[in-house]
């Protein structure tokens, strides 16, 4: 009986206090690259929606060269 507290003072506080910092720190450091793949994650859309953007602009601009070279020039057929 006498070794009991002895066991709990110096043997299992220890373990205690070290598994909740290994606890702390994994939660610290998921933490760390949570926000980072965040970050990541919206830089990606961002460039998704330019791209989408700048996408539409070119169909935009090949629909009026199409309609330029396709359709004849009323100035040729008055000649």
């Amino acid at each position: 009986m006498m070794h009991q507290p002895f066991f709990i003072l110096f043997f299992l506080a220890p373990l205690v206090v070290i598994a909740l910092l290994i606890a702390l720190g994994a939660k610290m450091f998921s933490a760390l690259f949570s926000s980072s793949r965040k970050e990541e994650d919206a830089r990606q859309t961002e460039t998704v929606q330019e791209l989408y953007a700048g996408l539409s602009r070119l169909e935009d601009r090949l629909e009026v060269l199409e309609t330029l070279i396709l359709e004849p020039d009323p100035k040729e057929n008055k000649r």
